[in-house]
């Protein structure tokens, strides 16, 4: 790490206000260490960017305040003693409402449409909806004039008993991958699993990368998943990459959002019906980033062994989603409390509160 950064002179930390005091003073005492300096943040000059009024950091204190650590609490607030606040008053204004017609003439001076000869037509372009992200995708890879490749996934389901396929069929679009991949050389693409973070081949907001036909760079395999419903095992193996010329606003910021899905399932419902309409529900969930809730009535018991209950934890965890009330809610035992949450929480960001028994 010191040869890494050995020549680091300058460090630009954007979105400040999301950094917590804790972290702040974490990047200085390892910036102290590499450095082997006593100064703060190691001798290195910090930048930090930022609205400091916009949301602060989850469960931490902000990096305005002091320490948690109690030993390092005594030195006092890092942020108080070595940034000098250069306020942008323009944005200032806008911000509380303030602004003049100047400032929004100044802004709209700032667009720029698509037609114009300097419009940035290789820059990030963040849509609402898939259908614009994939025309525009599919607009910038036709630009290249590069063989195109359509890599199609590989699926295999095989009931282990019977040998016959299920009646799940795969999504079109799973969480894990797409079923059709497609890319050429020098195209924009975006990683969708972790693969060698070694080389920085991570998941991560914006994170594009250039496919290079130079023989040297990474090169990227592919990735098998496995999902297994009660004795069906279903395998999906595809390259884990998609176009990222566009993508949409959920893959640039989905810590803002939340999906929960309220589900209602009659009393008394078929077994066959009950599975019929939850597996169209479940296809209809999209297969973006976006924290997904399933939760409200499934009239079902999720402590009972039954074929029901298997079959309904096996659906659900097929698409991605795990019941985290495992506790009784009831005295006699039973949890009819149903709460499924996707993979795109962080445990750290739910809090399990103990079943109180009314009943």
């Amino acid at each position: 790490m010191r040869s890494k950064l050995g020549y680091l002179s300058l460090l630009i930390i954007d979105e400040i206000s999301m950094v917590g005091a804790n972290p702040l003073y974490t990047i200085h005492r390892r910036l102290s260490e590499i450095m082997t300096s006593d100064e703060p943040f190691g001798g290195i000059s910090v930048i930090a960017v930022g609205d400091l009024s916009q949301l602060p950091p989850v469960a931490q204190k902000q990096s305005f305040e002091s320490i948690s650590e109690p030993f390092a609490a005594l030195y006092g607030s890092i942020w108080q003693k070595h940034f000098q606040l250069i306020e942008h008053s323009e944005r200032n204004r806008i911000r509380t409402s303030n602004h003049t017609d100047d400032d929004v003439q100044l802004i709209k001076s700032r667009e720029i449409q698509n037609t114009s000869t300097i419009y940035p037509t290789t820059a990030l372009h963040i849509f609402a909806f898939n259908k614009d992200v994939d025309s525009h995708n599919k607009e910038m890879i036709q630009k290249l004039k590069e063989p195109v490749i359509i890599i199609t996934a590989i699926d295999s389901k095989t009931d282990e008993q019977t040998g016959k396929k299920p009646f799940h069929l795969m999504r079109k679009e799973a969480w894990w991958h797409v079923t059709e991949t497609t890319v050429s050389s020098w195209s924009k693409v975006m990683m969708t699993t972790n693969a060698d973070t070694s080389d920085g081949l991570v998941k991560i907001r914006s994170k594009l990368r250039t496919l290079v036909p130079d023989g040297k760079s990474t090169p990227i395999a592919v990735h098998k998943v496995t999902v297994k419903l009660r004795k069906v095992s279903s395998k999906r193996t595809q390259f884990p990459l998609t176009l990222a010329w566009a993508v949409t606003i959920l893959r640039i910021d989905p810590s803002k959002r939340l999906r929960i899905v309220a589900i209602y399932i009659p009393p008394n419902t078929k077994n066959e019906s009950y599975f019929k309409n939850l597996e169209n529900l479940l296809c209809a969930i999209p297969s973006d980033s976006v924290p997904t809730i399933l939760c409200e009535d499934f009239n079902a018991n999720i402590a009972s062994t039954d074929l029901k209950t298997s079959t309904l934890k096996g659906q659900t965890a097929y698409y991605g989603f795990l019941q985290y009330i495992q506790q009784p809610t009831h005295r006699k035992g039973a949890s009819l409390e149903h709460v499924y949450v996707n993979r795109n929480f962080d445990n750290s960001e739910i809090t399990l509160v103990t079943p109180v028994h009314f009943f």
